[in-house]
């Protein structure tokens, strides 16, 4: 499963910077902010998702997972 979200997660990039690539000038800032908001979007689904994954760490007790994400220099204690 990780490889094919690994995979998924490179399609999702390529398709961001496909999108930034734009020829036609007058549609350059409303396909830009398109963009924008889209990533917006996939970041709180993101962020949504992970606090499931950790939910479900807890609720089975993996204990190397929440270690994981307690010592992550992205946690907030």
């Amino acid at each position: 499963m990780n490889q094919t979200m690994r995979e998924a997660g490179r399609q999702v990039i390529t398709a961001g910077y496909d999108q930034t690539r734009i020829l036609d000038a007058t549609r350059q800032a409303q396909t830009l902010s398109e963009t924008l908001e889209c990533i917006d979007q996939l970041q709180a689904q993101l962020a949504g998702l992970k606090l499931h994954i950790i939910s479900e760490a807890f609720a089975c007790g993996a204990t190397t997972v929440i270690d994981q994400t307690q010592n992550s220099v992205r946690h907030t204690p």
